[in-house]
């Protein structure tokens, strides 16, 4: 329902849905806007179950996976952070679009998140190899050929999305500096008011486990 108005119906449209799982999200668009989806997923097992809803499903990932097929529509959903390498996947995306075709990427902002969970150290996850801001996402993608049509907050408030259409690239330019030592900025306090919170009880039972640290803690010295 989100895109209803933004992506047109397209019953011959072809779909390419990057990382989509069990196919879920792909067969609403099908449902939806008629698009005929295609899957890349790296799970054999979600490959599986793409496959028994009667959907084309490939294992592999975009940056390994060979095509001359072209699209009308494009998802990378809750994927981007997984990438190997974000700059062949965009590279490659950008090949694989019909002209006038669109590209719906939504990130995991970085900056929300380490409001909500932590500071960076604690954020981050092994199998998240990029993280992108409201702020840094745009000019990346825009630097790979793609320019902006819409912009959604998405659920979790955590998460933004960005409507795509292929254009001519433009130069990466460097970060505004004020902005640079924002961020900074935000992280250290954020990493203090993580300290300080993790020093404060919660309640009667978390103040006795305190307790009991700290006396074992000294008896151990």
């Amino acid at each position: 329902r989100t895109f209803e108005g933004l992506i047109p119906q397209n019953p011959k449209g072809r779909l390419l849905d990057i990382g989509g799982s069990t196919g879920l999200v792909s067969q609403e668009f099908q449902k939806r806007l008629g698009y005929h989806p295609t899957i890349i997923e790296p799970s054999a097992d979600e490959v599986a179950k793409a496959r028994s809803l009667g959907l084309e499903a490939v294992v592999g990932s975009v940056e390994a996976w060979e095509t001359d097929e072209k699209f009308d529509l494009v998802l990378l959903c809750r994927t981007v952070e997984h990438l190997y390498d974000l700059s062949l996947a965009l590279r490659k995306i950008r090949r694989l679009l019909k002209p006038g075709a669109l590209f719906y990427c939504d990130i995991a902002e970085f900056l929300e998140i380490v409001r909500r969970e932590g500071p960076p150290e604690a954020t981050t996850k092994i199998d998240h190899v990029f993280w992108l801001t409201q702020e840094t996402a745009p000019a990346i993608f825009a630097s790979f050929g793609f320019e902006l049509v819409s912009m959604q907050l998405t659920l979790p408030p955590d998460q933004v999305g960005f409507l795509w259409q292929a254009a001519e690239p433009r130069p990466l330019q460097p970060r505004d500096p004020e902005w640079i030592q924002g961020t900074l900025r935000i992280f250290r306090q954020v990493k203090t008011d993580w300290l300080r919170y993790g020093t404060q009880p919660i309640d009667a039972k978390d103040w006795l486990h305190q307790r009991a640290y700290r006396l074992k803690k000294r008896l151990a010295l």
